[in-house]
């Protein structure tokens, strides 16, 4: 119930026990500079898919390679990487990060300064400090092995 001199309104509302709980994502954690995971972000996404009939490749694929953060995207037309330098950030083999949830994690984190942790598992991430937490679903696939197209090439005799 709200009242003011002139008047009162009464709010319907629903108990907050009646709508579901945000899920903690348990597993492999580390922190990152905002503007580094962002850098990282914005220099690939563009170039994922947007269909879903390949969910692999209509992500963004996140790895280490010795002290490099590498952010990985196709379409199966164009490609792009882009390699980020960190420090004490665990082995990740691959995370396939949906990119429809990558729009919002850009919205949400796109101006922050500041620290964030990125928790894991096999099913799940999650990007939080101070106030935020945002949560995605991981997909559960192979991103194409685009490294082997790359080798070098012998030069020519």
């Amino acid at each position: 119930m709200i009242k003011t001199k002139k008047s009162q309104i009464k709010l319907k509302s629903h108990p907050h026990e009646d709508f579901p709980t945000i899920p903690t994502v348990a597993g492999t954690s580390f922190e990152i500079e905002a503007k580094k995971l962002m850098e990282g972000i914005k220099s690939v996404f563009y170039s994922s898919s947007v269909s879903d009939i390949k969910p692999e490749i209509s992500s963004v694929f996140v790895y280490t390679n010795n002290d490099n953060l590498v952010f990985v995207s196709t379409d199966s037309f164009r490609l792009a990487e882009k390699k980020i330098k960190v420090k004490g950030v665990p082995e990740i083999s691959g995370i396939l990060i949906p990119f429809r949830n990558i729009s919002e994690i850009l919205k949400v984190f796109g101006e922050f300064q500041g620290l964030i942790k990125v928790c894991f598992n096999k099913n799940q991430i999650s990007f939080s400090s101070d106030d935020i937490y945002l949560t995605s679903r991981v997909i559960d696939g192979i991103f194409p092995d685009y490294r082997r197209f790359f080798r070098k090439i012998p030069p020519r005799k």
